[in-house]
Order: C-alpha cells, then sequence, then structure tokens
C-alpha cells in the first residue's frame, strides 16, 4: 500500500467504507458501489472521517518523496553515520544562513568543517531544514560546539546519515549566495552578488546600532544618568532536584568566570543596574512552603546574591509569584543574603523591604519600589493604592524606579492587551492601566517582568515603560529555548529629573546551560522593536525615526 497512488488510497479507503454502511443482516443486498453511495447518503459524517483516517495512516506509511538534493553526504564515501552539530532549525528563514555563515568565517577553528543545510522528512511528510556543520573527526566536533556554546550560540551534537540530502555551503565563498548550489553561469560572475551582499549588510548594521538618542543632547551631556534593566533572575536550584543546580557557581564563584566581558560592562558600567530575581535564597535545611508534586518552587543557594553583585547588580526586585515559595522563613532569608551582599530590595509588603534607596556619586537619589499580584508583596492590581506609594517615594527621590510583576506567562503573551490579563484563573492586573498610572504619580523608569518573553516599550510623557523583558539568567526549571530565551537589556539615559533622553535595547540569549550571553543576531531587540510596532506604534516611530549611530 505505502507505493499506491493517492487516487488508489482513496478508492482503497472508499471500498472498506461499504460494509460499515450497511444495516445488520443487510449486508447481502447490496453490492459495493450501493453500498458506497449508501455510506455517502446516510451517514456523510462518518464516511469522511473514516476516509480522512485512512488518508492519514496510508500516508504515514508512505515511503518519504524524494528531496532531490543537489549533493548527498555520500560523496564523503562514509559507510557510518558522520559526527555533525546542528545549529539551526527552519534555516530557510529570510537571511538566516547568511548570518550564521558571516559568524563561521571569523571562526579559524570553523575552517576545516564543511556547512550545509539538511532536509528531513517527519513522518514522511513534512520536511524540515536544519543548518549543520559536519567533520569527520568527532573531538573536533565536540570541542567546536562547545566553543560555540561558550559565545551563545546553540549548538546540538548529532550523527548524520550519510544518505541524507546535504546541499553544500560554501563557508569561505562571500557571496553566500544560495542554499542550492547556483548554475554555472552565476558561478561565473561572484562580484555582482558580492556587491548586493555588501549593500545589506551595511544597512543592517547601520540600523542596528544600539542607542536611539530621543534627545541628541542627552549622548553628551555629563548630567544624564545611565539606567539598566534585566528580566527574570534564577540561576539554579537545589529544590526539587539538586540537579538543576548550576555546579558552576559554587561559594566564590567571580561573575567573570560566567557572563562575558561586553555583557559585564554594561551592567557595571551603568549608574544602575536593576533585575527580578525570582525564587529564594536559602540553605537546603528549608523545606518547600508547597506541595511541589506538580508545581515550581525555587531555592537558590544564598551566595547567589554575591555573584549578583558582583556582576553589578544594584537593586533587586523580590515582588514576584517565586519569592514566597519556602515561606516567611524563606524570604527571611532572602531578604537577608541578598542585603548582605550590598544590594538593595523592593516589593514585599513589610518593612525595610518594600522599597530600596540608592544614592549615586552625584547625589542623586535613586529609589525603587516592585508590585505583583502575590501573597505578601505590594499588589500590582491595586492601581490607586501603589499610585500613592510611588508619589510618596517621588517626593524624596530624583528618579523612581517602578518594577511590575504581571501579566499572562508564555510563548503566546507577547503582546500587550487592553485588559486585565489571567493566568490559570489568577488575575495577572491590567499592565496598560498600570503602568501609565504609575507614571501619572512620579515614576520616570518602569521594568516590566512576568511574561517571560519580551514584550514592546512605550514612551510615555517623556517617561520610559518597558511591558516584559523575558528571562535573563533562568538555569534548568525554566524554560529558557526560543522566545523564552531571549533577554532585552534595556539601558535608559535619563535626566536627573526623570525624562527620557536616550534608549539602548541590548540583545542576549540564553545558550547551553541557561547562562545569558551577548547575541550577535540582535533577535531580542528585534522582537522588541516588531512588538512595539504593533502594540506601540507612536513610540516604534520614535524609537526607529531618532535612531542615531552612538556608542
Amino acid at each position: 500500500m505505502g507505493e499506491w497512488s493517492p487516487a488508489a488510497r482513496l478508492a482503497y479507503c472508499a471500498a472498506l467504507l461499504g460494509p460499515l454502511a450497511s444495516k445488520p443482516g443487510k449486508m447481502g443486498k447490496y453490492d459495493g458501489a450501493a453500498r458506497i453511495m449508501r455510506a455517502l447518503r446516510l451517514h456523510n459524517w462518518v464516511a469522511l472521517s473514516l476516509l480522512a483516517a485512512g488518508w492519514i495512516i496510508t500516508g504515514l506509511v508512505r515511503p518519504a518523496e524524494p528531496l532531490n538534493a543537489d549533493l548527498s553526504l555520500s560523496a564523503h564515501e562514509q559507510a557510518q553515520p558522520l559526527p555533525s552539530v546542528i545549529l539551526s532549525t527552519h534555516i530557510l528563514a529570510a537571511g538566516a544562513h547568511r548570518r550564521w555563515l558571516r559568524i563561521l568565517e571569523r571562526r579559524p577553528e570553523m575552517a576545516g568543517f564543511d556547512a550545509g543545510i539538511v532536509k528531513t522528512p517527519i513522518w514522511g511528510q513534512v520536511p524540515v531544514h536544519s543548518l549543520v556543520l559536519v567533520a569527520a573527526n568527532r573531538a573536533e566536533l565536540i570541542h567546536a560546539c562547545a566553543g560555540l556554546r561558550d559565545s551563545g550560540y546553540p549548538c546540538q551534537h548529532s550523527s548524520l546519515d550519510p544518505a541524507s540530502p546535504f546541499e553544500l555551503l560554501a563557508m569561505r565563498d562571500a557571496s553566500f549566495s544560495s542554499l542550492v548550489p547556483p548554475e554555472p553561469e552565476v558561478v561565473v560572475e561572484p562580484v555582482i552578488v558580492v556587491e548586493v551582499e555588501v549593500e545589506i549588510i551595511e544597512t543592517a548594521d547601520t540600523y542596528e546600532a544600539p542607542w536611539v538618542w530621543l534627545d541628541p543632547a542627552a549622548e553628551t551631556d555629563p548630567s544624564v544618568l545611565r539606567v539598566i534593566g534585566v528580566g527574570d533572575i534564577m540561576m539554579g536550584t537545589d529544590y526539587p532536584n539538586v540537579a538543576w543546580h548550576n555546579s558552576n557557581i559554587q561559594q566564590g564563584t567571580s561573575a567573570d568566570e560566567l557572563l562575558s566581558p561586553e555583557l559585564l560592562s554594561l551592567l557595571r558600567g551603568a549608574d544602575v543596574a536593576f533585575g527580578n530575581h525570582e525564587g529564594v535564597l536559602a540553605g537546603r535545611h528549608l523545606p518547600s512552603a508547597k506541595d511541589c508534586s506538580n508545581c515550581f518552587s525555587f531555592r537558590s543557594p544564598t551566595y547567589h546574591a554575591d555573584v549578583l553583585a558582583d556582576a553589578g547588580f544594584d537593586l533587586i526586585s523580590m515582588a514576584n509569584n517565586h519569592s514566597g515559595d519556602f515561606g516567611e522563613a524563606g524570604r527571611m532569608s532572602s531578604i537577608h543574603a541578598l542585603q548582605e551582599a550590598g544590594l538593595g530590595i523592593a516589593g514585599l509588603d513589610r518593612d525595610g523591604a518594600r522599597t530600596a534607596t540608592q544614592i549615586l556619586e552625584n547625589g542623586v537619589r535613586v529609589g525603587l519600589i516592585a508590585f505583583a499580584p502575590n501573597i505578601a508583596t505590594l499588589d500590582l492590581r491595586d492601581v490607586r493604592g501603589a499610585a500613592a506609594r510611588v508619589a510618596e517615594l517621588a517626593e524624596t527621590h530624583d528618579i523612581v524606579i517602578v518594577s511590575f510583576h504581571g501579566g499572562a506567562e508564555g510563548n503566546n503573551a507577547t503582546r500587550v492587551p487592553f485588559a486585565t490579563e489571567t493566568y490559570y484563573g489568577e488575575n495577572r492586573g491590567d499592565v496598560r492601566v498600570f503602568a501609565r498610572a504609575m507614571v501619572d504619580a512620579g515614576a520616570d523608569i518602569i521594568f516590566g517582568h512576568g511574561p517571560h518573553v519580551p514584550r514592546g516599550v512605550e514612551t510615555y510623557r517623556e517617561r520610559f515603560i518597558t511591558y516584559s523583558l523575558g528571562n535573563f539568567w533562568t538555569y534548568t526549571g525554566f524554560t529558557n529555548w526560543g522566545l523564552l530565551g531571549l533577554g532585552p537589556m534595556v539601558e535608559v539615559a535619563v535626566y536627573p529629573d526623570g525624562r527620557v533622553g536616550g534608549v539602548a535595547i541590548h540583545s542576549t540569549r540564553q545558550a547551553g546551560y541557561g547562562v545569558p550571553q551577548m547575541d550577535e543576531m540582535q533577535e531580542a531587540r528585534r522582537m522588541v522593536l516588531d512588538l512595539t510596532r504593533r502594540d506601540f506604534p507612536a513610540t516604534y516611530e520614535r524609537l526607529t525615526g531618532a535612531t542615531t549611530p552612538g556608542s
């Protein structure tokens, strides 16, 4: 049956319907054609369902159609599967293969490998395209893959069947002209292709300049402050599984051993660096306050606070749904660990933890207050009460930063609705209403988080709002691939009176073992701008229309 034509398969499935369409005891009364007609007349829904099922079943057992690849790995004359690494899937997105090849071009250790596109049919029907590197020496390939992961790029080991359709990509061909080897006459004229590609690259590089100066004077004004914010942080947990703890982080581990110099320079170079810590900092003796047979509960070693301080963080929000994972004892342990590390904390509804103050060298007072829709935190949903607290903080501080943990979660939560958001039945607040109300009350910068994916940004009354900064540093226990692994770092240049002068959206992603790396592909920045275009078009016009190449 696997080699039958579609028409033959349909006829076969239809013939099967005859006996099922006949009434009991009258099977001999109808011939095959009559049975089919009766089925179609009396039992249309049954007939169509069975036809669909038959079509699918016969399709799954049908051999895959030839993909007509231009070059097969059989040219390598290998009898055994070849060691390979998968760099990306669905690589046929516009320009993605060229970007990858430019990355590989700059890495001398990649010179001995073949890069190509492999087409893998799923169930013999749907082709999936993957960009792979192939080499004869597995040790070299493993080393190269480790180097890619250390640099922040995804890399997965695999073994490639030498008969797999494999379309070679010339890694040292500056044109990167096509996934399919070009016709001979095109190869004769490579210069034309090179000129086109260079123009595209230069345009993209100019557009990707990180700083957008909404006020050109802010770029050189010495009074302007740099405030940087990142999303969710949970660097590893020893609960409920000790294997979820990152063994690379131990007592005394320096942030320089974990993060790249470029990323650290952003955090350490800012006047104020903010992050949201999800989970509890406590010893292993502390039991969970949840029944975690079907939940997530995060308990990290207390020395994680020292790593955060060493990385350059200054202010930390504890207003989120995981700060209470280990009850009151867990909250107190977290407060003590963060404060001992010299970090300011905010967001818990108790004296000494509602707000934090950072006094800069120039005497500017920066205040942080944080909100969430969770027990023992300052309530995000009480907009009027939250506004009163922000107004009170603004009376004694020059710059007021508001953090909120709100909105729905997951891959489908990238948009900012004009409505209250719920997640698993919980009211997570109307974040548009909340954010604007906080600015009206005196907030200057608002850092949102909670959805675990990036969202758009907004300028409102010369203040700056981020609605979700995604996952910044979330080890195993959080999903950290795809959109959930993108972490925009938003750096805001503000005057001492709180007006925004410029914005930079830096891109990080989590690769390898859930540690953030700078992302040369700039995916987080691109996504934030695209979502801003959809949800906050006026802000998008300001950010793209005022783009000035900067530092």
